[in-house]
């Protein structure tokens, strides 16, 4: 009865009214909430919008190479599937960009909440979420076309109760371990409300306002850094901007502006 009444209370959490009523799924176990999400669409089991939340993941995944997301119990592993017209997936910078400023703006409201002041809490461009130089979450963004319908796949991963431990010489974090205490279920509420509402405005031709909060609080935003592109060339300059897609713009010691639409900050 207790966890009935729980699932019922994060339902009602997790719709809204800015995309209408979402369908709401809950797992023990999945291999990944991306993959199910797909095979819910397929099955025609989604319609317009759906939350996919799992406590661990066999087999969750990253944007790095198809690797790995650790996925134990106590974090969150959550996917919001929405059909979307097709002309929005031309731009998935502008779709990383929101994502990652729902999970900031999910971790600031539990933040302040709690008396807590983060001094370091930052999006390292494209999509990563950082504390204290250390990576708290990751988004894996798909798309899949059923019946002529284009629907967009946002899978998040979000670290709040176990750090995992990375093999690749850099380090991880939990909100747990920055001292900032919520369940996965209070966490998803307040990241799915942000996310729905920064789509909508993203959506209806009012992306500034997502910009402006990702270029505040961007990773060396002003100071001169190196981006690794997707052939593995290497652009140096100074992070001066991010457009109106999306993209980041680098200042070379020339004076050029280049814009930068896919790469990782080395």
């Amino acid at each position: 009865m207790i966890l009935k009444r729980i699932i019922k209370r994060i339902w009602h959490l997790l719709t809204g009214k800015v995309f209408g009523r979402s369908e709401y799924f809950h797992y023990t176990v999945l291999d990944s909430t991306n993959d199910h999400a797909k095979r819910l669409i397929n099955a025609s089991i989604v319609k317009k919008s759906a939350v996919l939340i799992a406590d661990v993941q066999t087999n969750g995944k990253t944007t790095k190479h198809n690797k790995v997301w650790q996925s134990q119990e106590g974090n969150l592993y959550i996917t919001f599937i929405y059909k979307i017209q097709s002309h929005y997936l031309k731009n998935m910078t502008v779709l990383s960009s929101v994502i990652s400023a729902a999970i900031l703006k999910t971790i600031y409201y539990f933040a302040v909440s709690q008396d807590i002041k983060l001094t370091n809490a930052y999006i390292k461009w494209p999509n990563d979420v950082f504390i204290n130089h250390k990576k708290v979450s990751g988004i894996l963004i798909e798309t899949e076309e059923f019946n002529n319908n284009n629907y967009v796949i946002i899978g998040s991963g979000i670290n709040i109760l176990l750090t995992p431990i990375l093999n690749d010489g850099k380090f991880a974090t939990s909100l747990f371990d920055e001292g900032i205490i919520v369940s996965p279920e209070k966490f998803a509420k307040v990241y799915i409300r942000y996310l729905k509402e920064l789509l909508e405005l993203s959506l209806n031709d009012k992306y500034e306002y997502v910009r402006d909060y990702v270029v505040k609080h961007s990773y060396k935003i002003n100071e001169y850094i190196t981006i690794k592109t997707k052939d593995n060339t290497r652009i140096s300059g100074k992070f001066v901007h991010i457009d109106k897609k999306g993209a980041m713009i680098l200042e070379t010691k020339e004076g050029e502006l280049k814009r930068i639409v896919y790469g990782r900050l080395e």
